[in-house]
């Protein structure tokens, strides 16, 4: 009976909350018909608390009861009719919602704008190349009080010839103050007509609401003949002794160019050989090259060796085959390589390796030998030391003192400035292989240099000794590697502006620059271009801003880094270290900064290149801060009052 009674009374309760929920529906349907949308969406909120499904409610139960003979026993028969209503407060709640929407919509619509961010494309030269690919980066904005739905990006390509652009891309939903960033592929036909392609991209939301008409114009130029051709060739015997020999490992270097205005197709080079020549296990006989674009440079190397079936002085089969992706051969040139059985080695251009030179005690100065020991150890700091003295070409002057150069600067980077030798790449008569391999190339910056940098926790020291060169048609600097042709410096030599730009995307802490170099084409042992003066060269001077980056050179572009026989070194980098070693301490404060040695080489330098070699050299310092170079501790001893046999017999 007890248990009866809860039954009634719950069902009584739920019955109550039931007919509640529904008087607060109906209020909240009147309010929606007067356009009442707040109070009608609070309404139905407080209705959903009450009941929360949609459905029909139970407004009224009517029991009727009467007596119905059947034989000789009346029966009471009971008649219950139930009336209902509709309730849909979830239903209504959602419309509410999207009425107010529209409603504040109207007043304070997106606003959206487009905006043009970048043209990548891959001869970066903001002209549309035919073959080529790439990317136009757009940013859409809404800058309205109301979000923006299903925006579709619209391309009009009414005035646009030869060129395929992906025309329509949707965005999902932008929020007030919202941005996305969308990547418009293209492809240029290689027929494209020479000519201003204009696009128009606009925006539009589903409601209507439209951003402004971006106009794009950019010019064309149909597909221009590439010409790929061998730059240069070396090859090189396992030995090193300049001979090839049966059974040893040959390995052919070369490089390869597009002289020529266009975009060539995807190409390969591959190594062919003949019967009695194999492939080393280590080798592969082809390498991909990609696309070429004119003045690119790529650097292929493949390995093989020779068995003894060979008469004398028999033609090794040996050739090297460029091919594109279709199968139309490029290039096929034989290495014109032959054997000799009877001596079993035959002599090819082969260059001896030099032996490192050592000096003695009497040739050292006082930058090598006072090196003071700094206070601070940089463990992630990485550093490229460069000395080029010995040039391959013949008649192309030595740089006197560069491995003095490099090999002092090296230990100032170690006692001085604190870097692990570990850390430090140090080369002696660097090829181009080695700055492309250290710096990366233009389609891929990520050199060695790049990949042992720890962001924004490793510093960097660049330093190079060595010939620079102009090239002549398009008057920009190029850095001199030992296997390059200055007359053919654009396709043999390392461009300084590419330098730049791959160093600008290291993410290194701080980076420090120091050419002792010039690129004007002259040289304190002579010119470098046949032919032709370097004063009728007028060199593209270009302005350097690098954040976070300190850059020292050894004079103006148009002048000529001298050097400073009396002490065995570049006149510029003797006084870059002299300054190291404390004569840059203008205030005596055992800290020297970029500023100091700055202020120091510019004022000893040009003095003393007047007085010497009678011709102007003016250092430049090029920094955005200044940067602490080192802290020195006190030193025990004056140690200019201490002589090289004291150094070496301190007893």
């Amino acid at each position: 009976m007890l248990i009866f009674c809860y039954l009634s009374l719950f069902i009584s309760q739920v019955y109550a909350s039931q007919i509640n929920a529904l008087k607060l529906y109906q209020q909240g349907e009147h309010a929606l018909n007067n356009d009442q949308l707040e109070h009608a969406s609070n309404l139905f909120k407080h209705a959903i608390k009450e009941y929360s499904i949609d459905g029909e409610l139970v407004t009224k139960r009517t029991v009727t009861s009467k007596i119905v003979s059947r034989g000789r026993s009346p029966k009471r028969v009971e008649n219950v009719k139930i009336e209902k209503a509709g309730y849909y407060p979830n239903r209504q709640l959602e419309k509410t919602q999207l009425l107010i929407q529209e409603k504040f919509r109207a007043t304070n619509p997106p606003v959206l704008k487009l905006r043009l961010l970048t043209l990548q494309e891959p001869t970066d030269d903001n002209i549309l190349d035919g073959g080529e690919s790439g990317t136009l980066s757009l940013e859409i904005s809404n800058l309205g009080k109301s979000p923006a739905q299903n925006i579709l990006l619209n391309l009009t390509l009414d005035d646009v010839k030869g060129v395929r652009f992906e025309n329509e891309f949707f965005v999902d939903t932008l929020l007030t103050d919202e941005s996305e960033i969308k990547q418009i592929k293209f492809h240029v036909e290689k027929s494209v007509p020479d000519m201003l392609q204009k696009l128009v991209v606009q925006a539009k939301e589903q409601y209507g609401y439209q951003s402004n008409e971006l106009e794009i114009s950019l010019p064309s130029k149909p597909h221009l003949p590439d010409e790929i051709i061998l730059t240069k060739t070396n090859i090189e015997d396992l030995n090193g002794d300049g001979l090839i020999e049966p059974n040893e490992m040959i390995t052919v270097k070369t490089t390869i160019a597009n002289i020529g205005k266009g975009v060539s197709n995807k190409l390969e080079a591959r190594l062919k050989i003949g019967e009695n020549i194999y492939l080393s296990p280590d080798s592969v006989d082809m390498v991909e090259l990609g696309e070429m674009f004119p003045g690119s440079v790529r650097s292929v190397q493949f390995s093989f060796l020779t068995n003894q079936n060979f008469t004398q002085n028999q033609h090794l089969p040996v050739s090297i085959q460029v091919v594109d992706h279709l199968g139309k051969e490029k290039i096929l040139s034989d290495l014109g390589l032959t054997i000799n059985i009877s001596n079993k080695k035959v002599i090819v251009n082969v260059l001896p390796r030099l032996q490192k030179e050592k000096l003695s005690k009497s040739d050292l100065v006082d930058v090598d030998m006072f090196i003071p020991e700094g206070l601070e150890r940089k463990k992630n700091a990485i550093a490229v030391v460069i000395g080029n003295k010995n040039y391959r070409k013949i008649g192309l002057p030595r740089v006197e003192y560069a491995h003095n150069d490099a090999r002092v600067m090296k230990e100032y980077l170690i006692k001085a400035l604190g870097f692990d030798e570990n850390n430090i790449f140090y080369l002696e008569d660097a090829t181009s292989a080695n700055f492309t391999e250290l710096f990366g190339s233009s389609q891929n910056h990520k050199g060695r240099v790049f990949n042992h940098v720890k962001t924004a926790q490793s510093e960097l020291f660049i330093y190079y000794s060595g010939h620079g060169a102009p090239d002549i048609k398009s008057r920009n600097s190029f850095f001199v590697p030992v296997d390059a042709d200055p007359n053919y410096i654009a396709l043999s030599g390392y461009s300084l502006d590419l330098f730049y730009k791959n160093i600008a995307k290291i993410p290194a802490k701080e980076t420090i620059i120091v050419l002792d170099t010039c690129f004007s084409g002259n040289s304190d042992g002579g010119y470098l271009l046949g032919n032709i003066s370097p004063a009728l060269i007028n060199i593209n001077k270009k302005q350097r801003k690098l954040e976070n980056t300190v850059i020292f050179s050894s004079s103006r572009d148009d002048q000529v880094s001298g050097w400073f026989h009396k002490k065995k070194h570049g006149l510029f980098t003797y006084y870059f270290l002299k300054g190291l070693s404390g004569s840059a301490d203008a205030n005596n404060d055992q800290l020297i900064t970029s500023s100091e040695l700055g202020s120091f080489v510019i004022d000893a330098v040009p003095y003393q290149a007047r007085r010497m070699n009678g011709f102007e050299q003016n250092p430049t310092l090029l920094q955005n801060q200044n940067i602490d170079l080192i802290k020195m501790k006190k030193p025990d001893i004056h140690t200019s009052n201490v002589s090289i046999d004291e150094i070496y017999n301190p007893n």
